[in-house]
Protein backbone atom coordinates (compact mmCIF):
# COMPACT_ATOMS: atom_id res chain seq x y z
CA UNK A 1 0.00 0.00 0.00
CA UNK A 2 2.43 1.81 1.05
CA UNK A 3 4.82 1.25 -2.30
CA UNK A 4 1.44 2.78 -4.32
CA UNK A 5 0.77 5.69 -2.09
CA UNK A 6 4.45 6.91 -3.22
CA UNK A 7 4.26 6.32 -6.83
CA UNK A 8 1.19 8.02 -7.21
CA UNK A 9 2.33 11.02 -5.16
CA UNK A 10 5.40 11.00 -7.33
CA UNK A 11 3.37 11.17 -10.50
CA UNK A 12 0.62 13.77 -9.23
CA UNK A 13 3.66 15.87 -8.37
CA UNK A 14 5.07 15.27 -11.97
CA UNK A 15 1.43 16.61 -13.30
CA UNK A 16 1.71 19.71 -10.65
CA UNK A 17 5.72 20.54 -11.66
CA UNK A 18 4.55 20.52 -15.72
CA UNK A 19 1.55 22.80 -14.55
CA UNK A 20 3.78 25.75 -13.28
CA UNK A 21 6.34 25.31 -15.85
CA UNK A 22 9.12 22.81 -14.15
CA UNK A 23 10.62 20.39 -15.99
CA UNK A 24 10.29 17.17 -13.06
CA UNK A 25 13.63 15.54 -13.99
CA UNK A 26 15.45 18.54 -12.97
CA UNK A 27 13.60 18.54 -9.68
CA UNK A 28 15.10 16.45 -6.55
CA UNK A 29 12.37 15.17 -3.99
CA UNK A 30 12.26 14.40 -0.46
CA UNK A 31 10.01 12.53 2.05
CA UNK A 32 9.08 13.14 5.31
CA UNK A 33 6.58 11.31 7.28
CA UNK A 34 4.55 11.44 10.54
CA UNK A 35 4.07 8.95 12.70
CA UNK A 36 0.34 10.08 13.96
CA UNK A 37 -0.72 6.92 16.23
CA UNK A 38 -3.03 5.05 13.86
CA UNK A 39 -2.00 7.28 10.87
CA UNK A 40 0.46 8.91 8.82
CA UNK A 41 0.95 12.17 7.70
CA UNK A 42 3.49 12.53 4.46
CA UNK A 43 4.57 15.41 3.31
CA UNK A 44 6.74 15.21 -0.35
CA UNK A 45 8.63 17.90 -1.37
CA UNK A 46 10.28 19.36 -4.79
CA UNK A 47 13.20 21.19 -5.11
CA UNK A 48 14.49 22.47 -8.34
CA UNK A 49 17.12 25.93 -9.32
CA UNK A 50 18.26 27.19 -6.23
CA UNK A 51 16.22 25.56 -3.91
CA UNK A 52 17.86 22.11 -4.98
CA UNK A 53 21.24 23.62 -4.62
CA UNK A 54 20.76 24.38 -1.33
CA UNK A 55 19.26 20.86 0.03
CA UNK A 56 21.76 19.38 -2.22
CA UNK A 57 24.63 21.67 -0.39
CA UNK A 58 22.76 20.89 3.20
CA UNK A 59 23.11 17.28 2.61
CA UNK A 60 27.11 17.10 1.42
Amino acid sequence: MRARTKKQTEYYMGAKLIEVGVNPEIAIYRWKVIDKGMKEEWTYSAYWDDSREKIEAEEA
